[in-house]
């Protein structure tokens, strides 16, 4: 190897490099940031954890929990992009093959599945501009185990100048400041889950609740809505087990979130 004087160097070792600023999230502060600059949201029965056990780079990643059989565990975080863009991260898993699944959805829809002994890998897709909510889950099945059963996820690239959202809570005066979806709870769920919402002044106020393929399968808001906050119980008794989005729709505001179903 030369450097632009023609000074020679030997190559020692060779690894990934990846630039790493405001956009890229590399769990290098060693948990998962729920305050900011980044905002993760994960199953409180079976939460994803930061690991030095395998990264893609640096000493930490983000990787799912030791789950038992028929379990499932989720990672959550929404995002808004000012231009369509590329989002990507890199990935690894070791699971029963075809049996026990790493699954990635964006807005509810399944983007990539996989199964099996797989090395660091990278995923990328192409995201309009606008709200998101990105989803990770590592799901097993009834009885065999295989490989360290488990997945990772690191380096994910969002795109630049991307907006992270959270919760804010309301003001003083018990108003919201702004149109805010919270994160259901618990999620995943089985088969009940509370979803809570504000709004900053009175709106025709509509919250509705798609499956994966975008068809509407219940109205649990419908009507006009003075300022504030308001929690809304969701049954799913009568669904199968799944990701699902539910989006609020007040005045111009709209904001769509995702949830999984586990029996």
């Amino acid at each position: 190897v030369t450097d632009t004087s023609a000074n020679s160097f030997t190559v020692e070792t060779v690894a990934p490099f990846t630039a790493a600023d405001a956009y890229t999230e590399t769990f290098e502060t060693g948990i998962l940031e729920s305050a900011g600059p980044f905002f993760w949201e994960t199953s409180a029965d079976n939460p994803w954890i930061v690991d030095d056990g395998a990264t893609y780079t640096g000493v930490f990643s983000a990787a799912s929990a030791n789950i038992d059989n028929g379990g499932i565990t989720t990672l959550v975080t929404n995002f808004e992009q000012v231009a369509d863009g590329p989002f990507s991260f890199a990935y690894k898993v070791s699971s029963e093959s075809s049996y026990d699944f790493f699954r990635f959805f964006v807005d509810g829809e399944e983007q990539g599945s996989w199964s099996g002994e797989i090395d660091w890998s990278m995923f990328s897709i192409n995201l309009t501009a606008g709200l998101h909510t990105a989803i990770w889950t590592y799901e097993k099945d009834d009885s065999f185990a295989d490989g360290v059963d488990r997945a990772w996820i690191d380096d994910v690239f969002f795109p630049e100048n991307a907006i992270f959202t959270s919760v804010e809570g309301p003001t003083d005066d018990g108003v919201p400041a702004t149109y805010q979806l919270s994160q259901n709870y618990p999620n995943p769920f089985n088969p009940t889950t509370t979803i809570t919402y504000a709004i900053p002044q009175a709106q025709h106020v509509r919250l509705v609740v798609y499956n994966a393929l975008g068809q509407q399968v219940a109205i649990l808001v419908e009507g006009q809505r003075n300022p504030g906050q308001y929690q809304v119980q969701f049954d799913a008794g009568g669904l199968s087990n799944g990701v699902y989005y539910y989006e609020l729709r007040a005045g111009t505001f709209t904001q769509r979130k995702a949830m999984v179903l586990l029996k």
